[in-house]
């Protein structure tokens, strides 16, 4: 972290200006905040817009426009560097992405300064600031949903800006799939069906192009109609042609309201809305395979749909190559094929996951598990052989070279090569096996892990802010001491001024609020450098605290133990610490940490 008092600048052109500041004032705008006090809006004559202009007539003028701001600069306190800012070709909307890895603090300065670098994206890439308090609410709101401080283990996107301007041509509109694309930051899928709720919106045919112009944002006019000419392609104009040309069909669960531009769709009960010949609402969601071709099955997890597929044909996959299962409830008489992904709450695979395959759920049962899932709160899999499993509790019956990261694991039968990183109990009821190894990891609490993390990241961080506050006082009071003879010789002109009552030398008088002033910042970066130690003697507490949960942690077993199965332990705090054991042909041993977390071999009672 650089120090430096505050600056303020006016800037027109934002990387032009920004850069001649870092170089004239020798400051790396990397360890920047730049928090923008004003932005003022002007048309290209300088002239500047009128009060109002923005409610009144931003939206239907032409008239180009740029922007001044005025700016402070200090220094930056956290790392955004995992932070960036996607705009679509058209400028028409802003997507925030904030990837894997990225420290969330709950703190003020944390939002003050995300806030700041999110803005200074915006207009590094010409977006006119204009509407900044609905923006920066829209962040505040985002940052709230994290709750505690974190460290994101994927990552997210959200659409933060939208231009008013925008393009509906004539033809069906899925609502299902716009929301579904937007939600996801994807491609829309071809032949997909997609999930809603009984009333709910589905679709809506516009008669005649409803087009609405209006500046992007960047702030140029938008002829919308010129856009949407060039981006439709013949391929999309065949197919409107040829399906949306005209008015879909729709069955007797499809209710339509008409007015003289548009029709709107709605279903009228809960189901799968098919879209491919007409309308159509299938309520009861029983299919022989998923595939692209029959169409992926999108949006139905928060709607609380079921799905079961029932495939009778060894031969073919039940969900095949790169179909896509999002469903509360998940029931499969089959094989999952090769890199199929399936979302859901409750899943029931009879069959086996191709090793490509990904599987989300909250409880998954699975035969035969060779892919990775993600079980929020159990899984259970009867044969895991190669596949990944990440949960909180895991039962398997046989084991045989996989992973398994979870808080809680129980294994009937161990095989060969397996990894299983646990953070409470393991229990081997038979180990068949060599080469596996069991490790004492908390981050297998996939439940603690980002906030874990995030107690790290912050000792990381207070750590090297400590640093700098004691190295910069450190400075300060080298300065302060060479001062100090000058302003002893000072003394009798001080004195003398004051039994006078005659103003001090202009120069004096410089000269000592310059060394008053690098006393008091010697006491301000001292108080503030105890007060982050102190805050970061707490959260190493808490990181201890959490990763202290290990010394409860065994492995137990109902068998002796064979030749050759390594057992770990993997530390992350005060520092990254391994150690390991190897077994070898024993009795049944259970296996405990001591408080000075050293691994132990305990016969069982």
């Amino acid at each position: 972290m650089d120090f430096f008092s505050k600056k303020k600048l006016s800037i027109l052109n934002w990387e032009k200006d920004l850069s001649t500041f870092s170089k004239s004032a020798n400051i790396n705008l990397h360890n920047c905040n730049i928090h923008i006090n004003s932005a003022r809006t002007f048309f290209t004559n300088d002239m500047p817009v009128p009060s109002g202009y923005f409610e009144s007539e931003y939206e239907t003028s032409d008239k180009e426009i740029y922007q001044k701001y005025e700016v402070e600069i200090t220094p930056r306190e956290y790392d955004f560097s995992a932070i960036d800012i996607k705009i679509d070709r058209n400028n028409l909307f802003a997507t925030l992405i904030l990837k894997e890895g990225l420290f969330i603090d709950s703190s003020e300065v944390y939002k003050m300064q995300f806030i700041d670098y999110v803005l200074a994206k915006l207009v590094e890439q010409n977006v006119i600031l204009h509407n900044s308090k609905f923006l920066k609410a829209t962040l505040v709101h985002i940052l709230n949903d994290f709750g505690d401080l974190c460290v994101l283990t994927s990552t997210l996107n959200y659409e933060i800006l939208r231009s008013k301007a925008s393009y509906k041509q004539r033809g069906l509109l899925n609502l299902l799939e716009e929301a579904w694309v937007k939600k996801n930051n994807a491609d829309s899928i071809d032949n997909a069906l997609y999930a809603a709720n009984e009333g709910e919106e589905v679709a809506i045919f516009f008669k005649d192009d409803e087009i609405i112009n209006g500046r992007n944002l960047k702030g140029e006019f938008m002829n919308m109609q010129a856009i949407a000419s060039r981006e439709t392609t013949k391929e999309t104009k065949e197919k409107e042609g040829a399906i949306y040309a005209n008015p879909p069909s729709i069955d007797e669960n499809i209710d339509k309201e008409e007015t003289d531009r548009k029709i709107i769709y709605k279903a009228k009960s809960k189901g799968l809305v098919d879209f491919q010949d007409g309308l159509k609402v299938i309520s009861i969601a029983t299919f022989e395979t998923v595939s692209n071709k029959t169409g992926s099955i999108l949006g139905g997890l928060e709607k609380g749909i079921e799905v079961d597929v029932e495939c009778s044909d060894n031969s073919k996959d039940a969900i095949q190559n790169g179909a896509i299962i999002e469903a509360d409830v998940v029931n499969i008489t089959g094989n999952v094929g090769e890199n199929a992904l399936i979302r859901s709450n409750n899943l029931n695979i009879k069959g086996q996951t191709h090793q490509s395959s990904t599987i989300y759920a909250n409880e998954a049962f699975i035969n035969i598990h060779k892919g990775t899932l993600y079980a929020k709160t159990e899984a259970n899999v009867e044969y895991l052989e190669l596949g990944r499993i990440f949960t909180q509790d895991a039962n398997i019956l046989q084991l045989n070279g996989g992973k398994v990261v979870a808080k809680r694991v129980v294994v009937s039968r161990l095989r060969n090569n397996c990894n299983i990183y646990f953070s409470e109990s393991i229990h081997l009821k038979l180990i068949d096996g060599v080469e596996n190894k069991l490790e004492f990891n908390i981050m297998a609490n996939i439940d603690e892990k980002p906030h874990f993390l995030g107690l790290l990241a912050k000792d990381t961080l207070l750590k090297e802010h400590v640093k700098s506050r004691v190295n910069y006082c450190k400075v300060l009071i080298t300065k302060a001491k060479k001062l100090r003879p000058v302003i002893e010789t000072l003394k009798p002109l001080i004195a003398k001024s004051k039994a006078e009552a005659s103003p001090l030398d202009p120069e004096v008088k410089k000269m000592l609020q310059y060394y008053a002033a690098l006393l008091k910042q010697v006491h301000l970066q001292k108080d503030t450098a105890i007060k982050l130690q102190d805050e970061r003697i707490q959260n190493a507490n808490l990181a201890s605290s959490i990763e202290g949960e290990l010394l409860n942690a065994s492995i137990t077993t109902e068998s002796s133990w064979r030749d050759n199965n390594e057992i770990l332990l993997h530390r992350h705090f005060p520092t990254e610490v391994k150690s390991s054991i190897l077994l070898e042909d024993s009795d049944m041993l259970d296996i405990e940490l001591d408080k000075d977390y050293q691994i132990l071999k305990v016969s069982p009672e």
